[in-house]
């Protein structure tokens, strides 16, 4: 899990900055889903290759990101999802040893997604509601 805050902008709105940061993950490869669970708060799932043989591998990526906007402070919370991961370890392990190689690149690819995360939200927290990109 991890946790940052940023200063959000007054006249900010906390869904399209949503849209805005799933727009970035999207061009990025990921598939992005937003919720918004009131004006103050929303979800943001991303995901890359979690059906099928891939994410039995231990290879598929997910995270949820949830925001919070209170008193002109965004926070970000990323939670990451492992089962995949260490399910393909642990039967690698006891079985076949490709699923442990393809869960520990799952892994490492894993950990590089909520800095990419954090990153798009970096770049979509200090725009202007006027420049937000039209989905």
């Amino acid at each position: 899990m991890s946790l940052r805050n940023y200063p959000l902008r007054p006249d900010a709105d906390l869904f399209q900055v949503i849209k805005a940061v799933a727009l970035t993950m999207e061009t990025q490869g990921y598939e992005a889903a937003v919720q918004m669970i009131s004006p103050q708060s929303g979800v943001l799932t991303v995901k890359k290759d979690r059906d099928g043989f891939v994410n039995a591998l231990g290879m598929g990526l997910e995270c949820r990101v949830n925001f919070g906007a209170i008193n002109g402070q965004l926070t970000v919370n990323v939670d990451s999802e492992w089962t995949n991961k260490i399910i393909a370890v642990a039967v690698g392990w006891f079985v076949c040893f490709i699923p442990v190689i393809t869960g520990i690149v799952g892994a490492v690819n894993q950990l590089s997604l909520p800095d990419k995360i954090f990153t798009a939200v970096n770049m979509n927290v200090g725009v202007a509601p006027s420049q937000y990109p039209e989905m």
